[in-house]
């Protein structure tokens, strides 16, 4: 929410480390990622495949830990999407 796009959203894309995002249930969070929210700019993240959905329980997992998060944390975080990203490229070739 903090890009000059993001700004421009109504409703206001929420912070995940706030209490109201983290009082939602893993199924509420894993629910909106998998089918978005109507009507808002959060699309709907499924693919369809056993692959997508373990990946969706990844995020919901990695929203809960957000609000305690360290700098190296994000930067494992960041390792970890890219190397899955790298893997999810090569079985697209």
């Amino acid at each position: 929410g903090h890009t000059e796009l993001g700004q421009s959203f109504y409703p206001k894309t929420p912070d995940m480390r706030l209490p109201r995002t983290q009082q939602l249930s893993d199924g509420e969070l894993y629910y909106f990622i998998e089918n978005g929210v109507r009507l808002t700019a959060m699309p709907a993240w499924s693919t369809g495949t056993p692959e997508g959905e373990k990946a969706s329980w990844e995020l919901v997992h990695f929203i809960r830990r957000l609000s305690s998060l360290t700098p190296d944390d994000l930067a494992e975080a960041q390792r970890h999407w890219q190397n899955q990203q790298v893997e999810n490229n090569h079985g697209q070739c």
